[in-house]
């Protein structure tokens, strides 16, 4: 069945139905935030507007291990949406991190 989306763009319902009860299905679609539209992988710079922090200030964060959810691909730094809303949702401060064992 198709459907007017809120732009007039025609979508069909299928393809968005909701996941069933039960099911934890990850969200593939952008976010909004702070009226920011936050893809799944996002990057520092993304990051940082979601937090309202200055680029560098995510980068200290990233390497003291406080962000969840960080990737490292070759020189690249990605970081998993859904992992970061999850973590400010807590409202704990910082993220747990693993410990290394001597």
């Amino acid at each position: 069945m198709l459907a007017r989306a809120h732009r007039g763009e025609v979508r069909n319902e299928a393809e968005h139905a909701e996941p069933s009860a039960g099911a934890a299905a990850p969200s593939v679609e952008p976010a909004s935030c702070h009226g920011m539209r936050l893809p799944v992988v996002m990057t520092v710079d993304e990051l940082a507007s979601l937090l309202r922090v200055d680029r560098k200030t995510a980068y200290a964060a990233i390497q003291r291990r406080e962000i969840p959810g960080v990737r490292h691909i070759g020189g690249v730094i990605r970081i998993s949406r859904d992992a970061v809303l999850a973590w400010l949702g807590q409202g704990q401060g910082r993220a747990a991190r693993s410990r290394r064992s001597p």
